[in-house]
Order: structure tokens, then C-alpha cells, then sequence
């Protein structure tokens, strides 16, 4: 549509550019050429007629042969005047008029074109990765669909939600490691950006959502998935862990119930601790050395004291 406009416009332009020019140069060649016929016939009949009255006052030549020579120059006269009549009629205003008109028609229709084209183009609003595209061809869209999901990926934003009692010891600059299930195996590397301001409620957790910000030099960690991560806070080597299942609290008190295996049989005994460093699944008990065999929480309610048959 738009090839089609801007030929028109070439079109008409060159029909304008001949008006402006007086017409075809063909016709101006051609009435340019007809004109100097006539100018010469008459210029040869305006010499015969004077002759002629020259020979008529000598009584040489008669008033017939005169009037002959008169109508001659006449009617070159004549001639010579509807030429230069045709020359000046072959452009008029009218012409001028419609084809400026077929001008403005056909810019017009170039720029509704144009304007259809750019409503057809669709521009990302900024530079990036499409990272999500859902759009199928022939689909319609209107003014406001989002088309596709567009993003600088080589670094992305993370966020992490860190349970209540782990919060104290995530700070800014931490080390963050990433792992996506869909991709198994393969590692990203990131620090937080930013603790928690507030806690919120996650299921049945309390939880802060930690920032963090992620390497992703081949942009295949992709927004909107759920990921594992790992926040390092701090190490420790060469400690006794536990699961954190393992550990249990007596109002504000932690403890575990440690297997005391002696003559009277097994029995549990509460053993107050203290928390180290510790994950998401397992944490360090200072207390307990390396053989120690402690009770994980089941439905029954542990007490002090019970008779229990260790399965290990």
C-alpha cells in the first residue's frame, strides 16, 4: 500500500514538473516548428502583396491579383496567431489545479499507509532478551497486549525467601548460590543485594524476602521460575550436625532428646543446646560430639525419661 502511494506521488510529480515547464517539449517542438512555417509563408505573401501594390499603382497588376495577395498574408496571420494560442492553452490553471490536488491525494494515502505499517511494528521498549513469547501467528491484538517478555538477563534479580529465624545472619554482600531444577547440575553465583525490610507470611512459614542479584553470563536463567538458593553466611569445619527436625524447644529453651543407653535399658534424656552455624536442613549442635544418637520428632510427643528402642 505504501510502495503503491509513493508511486503515485513520483507520478504525479513528474506530471506537475511538465506543467510547470509550459507542457510536453513534443508539443512545444512541434508548434515551435509550425510557427516558423507560418512566419516564413507570410514573411514570402507579405513581399508578394507589396510587390503586388507596387505594380497596381504603375497599373501593372490588377486589384484581383492584389486582393489574392492579401488574403494570403491574412490567412498566414491567422495561422500564426491560432499557434501561438495553442502554445499558450497547453497548460491551464485547471490542469495545475487537478494535478496539485492528485498530489495531496496521493501523500495523503502515503502517510495513512505509513501510519498502518508503524501501527504493525511492534518495538521493545528497551534493549534485552525475549525471554517469553506466547503470541501465535494470526493472533489479534489490541492496544495495551503485552506480546512479549523482554529483559537485560546477563544479571538478574533474585529474591530469596530466608525463614524468620535465619534472617539475623543474611547481610548485604553475601555470597548466593543458585540451582534450577530444570537445569540439573549447573550453578549460578550471586550476592544479596538487599536484607529483608519485613516479614511476611509464606504458607506456613515466616519469612523475609531477601534480594539478590545473580550472574547469568549465558542468559538461560530465565524470570519467573522457582529456584534453590543458598545464602553462605558463615562456615564451620569439622562440626557435629544435626537434622533440624532433631531439634525441639521448650518454650524459649532448644534441646534434643539424646538416646542414654545403659543397664536400665535406652532412655531419653533432654539435653539442652546451643544453635551454630547451620542450612536449611541441618544445623550445628556444639554440644554433641561425633556418635551421639538423638531422637527426631515423630507424632508422639517425646518426654524425658521414655523407654525407646533405637532403629539404626
Amino acid at each position: 500500500e505504501k510502495s503503491s502511494a509513493e508511486s503515485r506521488i513520483a507520478q504525479v510529480k513528474t506530471e506537475l514538473d511538465v506543467l510547470n515547464q509550459g507542457g510536453k517539449k513534443a508539443d512545444h517542438t512541434e508548434i515551435d516548428n509550425a510557427l516558423g512555417k507560418a512566419k516564413l509563408e507570410l514573411q514570402n505573401a507579405q513581399v508578394v502583396l507589396d510587390s503586388l501594390k507596387r505594380l497596381q499603382a504603375k497599373q501593372a497588376a490588377t486589384s484581383t491579383e492584389v486582393t489574392e495577395a492579401q488574403a494570403r498574408v491574412d490567412h498566414a496571420r491567422l495561422e500564426i496567431q491560432a499557434l501561438e494560442q495553442r502554445r499558450s492553452s497547453l497548460v491551464a490553471a485547471t490542469d495545475k489545479a487537478a494535478a496539485e490536488a492528485r498530489l495531496h491525494e496521493a501523500e495523503a494515502s502515503a502517510k495513512l499507509a505509513e501510519t498502518r505499517l508503524a501501527m504493525s511494528v511492534v518495538r521493545s521498549p528497551i534493549d534485552g532478551t525475549v525471554y517469553q513469547f506466547d503470541l501465535r501467528p494470526g493472533a489479534y491484538l489490541n492496544a495495551g497486549d503485552a506480546v512479549a517478555s523482554v529483559g537485560k538477563l546477563e544479571r538478574v534479580h533474585v529474591t530469596v525467601y530466608v525463614d524468620e529465624p535465619d534472617l539475623g545472619k543474611v547481610a548485604k554482600g553475601k555470597p548466593v548460590t543458585i540451582s534450577w531444577d530444570a537445569l540439573p547440575g549447573q550453578k549460578w553465583q550471586g550476592k544479596v543485594d538487599r536484607a529483608a525490610s519485613q516479614i511476611v507470611t509464606l504458607g506456613a512459614r515466616q519469612v523475609g524476602e531477601v534480594v539478590c542479584w545473580i550472574d547469568n553470563p549465558k542468559r538461560n536463567l530465565l524470570p519467573g521460575t522457582n529456584v534453590n538458593a543458598e545464602i553462605l553466611s558463615e562456615t564451620a569445619e569439622n562440626v557435629v550436625t544435626l537434622p533440624k527436625e532433631a531439634v525441639q524447644h521448650k518454650g524459649a529453651e532448644a534441646g534434643v532428646f539424646l538416646l542414654d543407653q545403659n543397664k536400665d535399658g535406652n532412655k531419653l534424656v533432654w539435653k539442652p543446646v546451643t544453635l551454630g552455624v547451620g542450612n536449611t536442613t541441618r544445623t550445628q549442635i556444639p554440644e554433641l560430639r561425633e556418635g551421639d544418637a538423638v531422637a527426631l520428632a515423630g507424632d508422639r510427643v517425646l518426654k524425658d525419661g521414655d523407654l525407646v528402642v533405637p532403629k539404626f
